[in-house]
């Protein structure tokens, strides 16, 4: 299914190959369209794949993920989310991910909710200050 992100994206990867091809095509010729095509999409990929690891890393920085309920389980490296998503994202300030061990959580802006089995929501900590996770008493 195409969604308008990755509408974007093909854009932005057939038009950077494009411009790059017509470049480099007017002074090579036909391998000159072809390689610049291909160059083009290239770094156009490259530069995208640059920015969402800076908002990998923005998301670390500032959202640190606390320890999973058992306890092993520490750094976003730990969690995984679901195939296709972007870094776990559901909706507006809900993120979603699943520990080593199994157990699943959604975090929506400041609260780290456990999921249970039933599919309900459990409490489990909340941002407390800049990087600081506490128990959530809700």
């Amino acid at each position: 299914m195409l969604t308008l992100p990755r509408f974007f994206l093909v854009t932005f990867l057939i038009g950077g190959g494009a411009l790059l091809a017509r470049y480099t095509g007017r002074s090579f010729g036909i391998v000159g369209y072809c390689g610049g095509f291909l160059v083009g999409v290239g770094g156009v990929l490259c530069l995208f794949l640059a920015v969402l690891q800076i908002f990998r890393g923005g998301i670390a920085l500032f959202y640190p993920c606390p320890s999973c309920r058992r306890g092993p389980c520490r750094r976003y490296g730990d969690y995984v989310w679901r195939v296709g998503s972007f870094y776990g994202y559901e909706r507006w300030r809900v993120w979603r991910f699943k520990c080593r061990c199994g157990d699943q959580y959604i975090f929506d802006g400041t609260h780290f909710r456990e999921i249970l089995s039933d599919g309900t929501t459990r409490p489990y900590k909340k941002l407390g200050g800049f990087r600081k996770w506490v128990d959530d008493g809700c």
